[in-house]
Order: C-alpha cells, then sequence, then structure tokens
C-alpha cells in the first residue's frame, strides 16, 4: 500500500513536509514512518495551512427524528483559522460558522455559549488525511479524528424556536474527499457532502488496512439520545502558502 503523505516545495532542497497520515507497505514501514500516524521530521518552519469555505455549512437530521431537521450557517464566505501543526498531530484551534438558526418556519437564531448571536463555535479538531480508496489513490480528510477511535463532542449551541432555546451537541468525526493527488498546489477542494442525515463518506482505511467506519451524531435538549446528522460545505478547500503534493 503506497503512502498518503504531503511534500513540501521550497528553497530547501531535502526537506520533506509531512501533514497527512503515512500508509506504510507493511508494519516495518509504517514503524520507519514514525508508526502509524506519525510524521515525517523535520516539518518546513515557513509553511502554513488555512482551512477555508464560502457556502456556509449545513447539519441536518432525517425526517422524524426528534430534532429539527436542520441547521443552517449561511455566513459566507467564512474561515476557519490557520490550521496547527506539530510533530504529533495537525488540528484546527477553533473554527466560528456564522449566519446560524434553526430550519423551518419558525426557527431562530443558533449560537454557542459565549459566543455573539448567530455564531456557532466549533471546539478544536484534529484533522488527518486518510486513504478512502488505496487502489485508486483517492484521500480523505477526517475532522475530530482520533487515532484510538473515541467519540468526542466539538460542538455546543443553543436555538431559539417558537420562542423557546432548545440546546444541541454535534459529537463523531466527519469524513471529506480532498483533491488533487499526486499534484503540486496550493489550493486542495474538499468535498463534504451528506443529506437527511446520511454523510456522503463514512469509511476509510488506516494505517494497518482496516476500514474505519465513521459516524457524526446530535443530541437534542438534553434527551440522551443521540440521532444521526450529516455536514455539509459545499466551498470548503485547504489552501497553503508554499506548493504541496499529497503522495496519495
Amino acid at each position: 500500500m503506497r503512502s498518503a503523505i504531503v511534500t513540501r516545495f521550497g528553497t530547501k532542497l531535502g526537506v520533506l513536509l509531512v501533514v497527512m497520515l503515512a500508509l506504510g507497505v507493511c508494519a516495518s514501514s509504517a514503524a520507519a514512518a514514525g508508526g502509524p500516524g506519525g510524521w515525517f521530521t523535520p516539518f518546513g518552519a515557513t509553511t502554513e495551512f488555512r482551512f477555508a469555505g464560502t457556502s456556509g455549512v449545513t447539519f441536518e437530521t432525517a425526517l422524524g427524528s426528534s430534532s429539527p431537521t436542520k441547521t443552517s450557517c449561511t455566513g459566507t464566505p467564512y474561515e476557519i483559522l490557520t490550521l496547527g501543526v506539530s510533530a504529533q498531530e495537525r488540528w484546527a484551534e477553533e473554527i466560528k460558522l456564522t449566519g446560524c438558526k434553526s430550519g423551518g418556519t419558525f426557527g431562530g437564531p443558533c449560537t454557542s455559549p459565549g459566543e455573539t448571536e448567530g455564531i456557532i463555535k466549533l471546539n478544536r479538531m484534529a484533522l488527518q488525511l486518510e486513504y478512502l480508496s488505496p487502489a485508486n489513490h483517492e484521500v480523505g480528510v477526517v475532522l475530530n479524528y482520533h487515532k484510538s477511535g473515541e467519540v468526542t463532542t466539538f460542538a455546543t449551541f443553543s436555538c431559539t424556536i417558537l420562542g423557546i432555546t432548545k440546546k444541541f451537541l454535534l459529537r463523531g468525526t466527519v469524513l471529506a474527499k480532498i483533491t488533487p493527488v499526486k499534484q503540486e498546489t496550493n489550493n486542495f477542494p474538499v468535498t463534504l457532502n451528506g443529506s437527511a442525515g446520511k454523510q456522503e463518506l463514512t469509511e476509510y482505511v488506516n494505517a494497518e488496512g482496516k476500514n474505519v467506519v465513521t459516524k457524526l451524531e446530535e443530541e437534542y435538549n438534553g434527551s440522551k439520545t443521540w440521532e444521526a446528522v450529516d455536514m455539509s460545505e459545499g466551498g470548503a478547500k485547504i489552501t497553503t502558502n508554499e506548493l504541496v503534493r499529497i503522495e496519495g
């Protein structure tokens, strides 16, 4: 199995930047890459990564679920803060979605604690590149990645519906396709699609060659019941200040 890595092309020849998961041909090659989920070093000190969106984000549950069917954040363009990169992980420190409100005729603004009305804040989320299909050289970016498979809450917000405030929690992992692969560029479109509580992509291949299923869930108004929800963003992208390459 080939490696899904990113290399940086800059003025210092021989410097290899890896910001994505190294998938080894076997256990020994994975160990050479720093182990599953490890990173090659050194990192390019001048390379910056940003994650931005232009069409707004929508969270939607299936019809018949206990919670309102849709929460839309239509404020555009928005920009996710600079991605952090270290020898151990990559992450988005803070994401603020704007223009957020619950769906339907009687829906109202949705707001995270401590934020201005209509802003939903997503907590710090680790990001990782994983294979969607090693054979087809397709790569995906995993949002709120946990190597252990742990499921964590990444957003808390309340929406005003018919004059009554209801609380929402979002937890789980989101998977989106990223392109191009095997091409030097500074612009990587991210395809994040879903509908009626079903995410388009829900499975990736980890460093051990095993399929990992992802899920995204929502809890409504303290019900203690988690229901499937999807997350869509039609214009997301990762950009860099230098040319980089996904070696898929």
